[in-house]
């Protein structure tokens, strides 16, 4: 019985000790294999060229890089350097465009501005130089040689030429005056446009006042020429083509109360743009 165990027990250390080595061997041939792959791996690599390793390591780095932006709900995008450049060319551009059409606009608002302060400034003076032309007109005191200058007729009496130069007065200081008054109506049309119709009847009271000064001189002269009779009528007449013809210091002076309000109307419109006392 124990030379049985005995042989039991020998068989079995030779059974271990065969398979250990079959194990060794196995693990020999695959350890050699792979010190042979990677022998051989870096000739592999070499073997290949500058441009074909940048491709490869550029792909690596795109596949595993981090995205550039992502939208939620959307696949994650990656941008390269010239995506991202065109974009910020892109940007840009918008911007530039903004910042000219902000830049136009601010140049049309400032221009037409300007337009209407210097409008508001020469239609102020104008208005100015007219209401002193008038008041150039209506002065009482007269000079010997105005009024010389109008056209006789053949058959005019000595008193009546005098009445009629005398009348001519108005028209002659008119005349020397009349630029103002031709400037003013130029420039109504303008400052209506910009500024509201309400305001055309301050400009036309010029006119109106200059065609009663007018008609108060022809007046008075067909009075003085007899050309009335009813004494009261005639009384009644000079008094009022009086008052409009000559211009009075007193407060009662119609012409001048209206001019005043005219010129306030302007005055208050005009003010607001080029500002008080500027």
């Amino acid at each position: 019985s124990l030379s049985v165990e005995q042989n039991s027990e020998q068989n079995s250390v030779h059974r271990n000790t065969k398979k250990n080595k079959t194990s060794n061997t196995t693990s020999n041939k695959t350890s050699n294999k792979t010190s042979n792959s990677e022998q051989n791996m870096p000739l592999e690599i070499s073997n290949k060229t500058g441009v074909q390793q940048n491709i490869e390591h550029r792909a690596l780095f795109f596949e595993h890089r981090t995205p550039f932006f992502a939208i939620p709900g959307c696949k994650p995008m990656c941008l390269e350097m010239s995506e991202i450049l065109e974009i910020i060319k892109s940007i840009g551009v918008i911007v530039t465009s903004v910042v000219a059409i902000w830049g136009i606009n601010s140049w049309r608002r400032e221009a037409k501005w300007i337009k209407k302060y210097e409008l508001a400034e020469e239609v102020l003076a104008n208005f100015y130089e007219a209401h002193r032309a008038i008041q150039i007109i209506r002065f009482p005191g007269g000079f010997g040689h105005e009024g010389s200058s109008r056209k006789r007729q053949g058959n005019e009496t000595k008193e009546e030429s005098k009445i009629y130069d005398q009348a001519y007065v108005t028209r002659e200081r008119y005349e020397r005056n009349k630029t103002s008054f031709e400037k003013l109506q130029s420039l109504k049309f303008r400052f209506i446009r910009l500024f509201g119709k309400e305001y055309e009847q301050h400009f036309d009271k010029f006119n109106q006042t200059l065609n009663k000064i007018f008609f108060a001189s022809d007046e008075i002269a067909m009075i003085r020429l007899g050309k009335y009779e009813d004494k009261e009528e005639i009384k009644e007449l000079l008094k009022e083509s009086r008052e409009v013809l000559y211009s009075r210091t007193n407060k009662d002076d119609k012409i001048e109360l209206e001019l005043k309000e005219a010129i306030i109307a302007i005055e208050t419109k005009c003010e607001k743009i080029i500002g008080k006392n500027n």
